[in-house]
């Protein structure tokens, strides 16, 4: 999912730039999430159809059915990599995650370095924390 966010200024990273942006995009993602699931209580699931996008690329439609019965669509893109099905990319309400990000990022690294970015990240995530550390 990183990798995929980046695109190709995932090249412009170095290895160890690389494993750091992985760690720090997994907690942004996280934290920015956790919150908004842990907010469904006695909402259920409904999942749709599986459509096949290409030869080992799936889309899974699921459903989050609120307690005022709304269904906000929420639809995974997945891939087989060694028999293992992998997520590769999020829609919610019809909003690609890994669009949404890769725009943000890929603005910011034409006028910034691939460190610059990692540090706005360790930013972000650090006044997440706090955040969620007040309640």
């Amino acid at each position: 999912l990183s990798q995929r966010t980046l695109g190709r200024e995932w090249k412009k990273f170095k290895p160890e730039q690389q494993t750091e942006f992985i760690d720090l995009f997994s907690k942004l993602l996280e934290n920015v999430y956790a919150d908004r699931i842990l907010a469904y209580t006695h909402e259920k699931i409904e999942f749709g159809k599986e459509t096949e996008l290409r030869k080992g690329q799936e889309e899974v439609e699921s459903y989050i059915i609120t307690t005022d019965n709304k269904e906000v669509p929420l639809f995974y893109r997945m891939t087989n990599k060694s028999g293992q099905w992998r997520v590769y990319d999020v829609k919610v309400e019809g909003v690609s995650l890994v669009k949404n990000y890769r725009s943000q990022f890929r603005e910011i690294l034409t006028k910034e370095s691939p460190e610059e970015l990692i540090e706005r990240l360790k930013q972000k995530v650090a006044e997440q924390k706090e955040k969620l550390a007040q309640g």
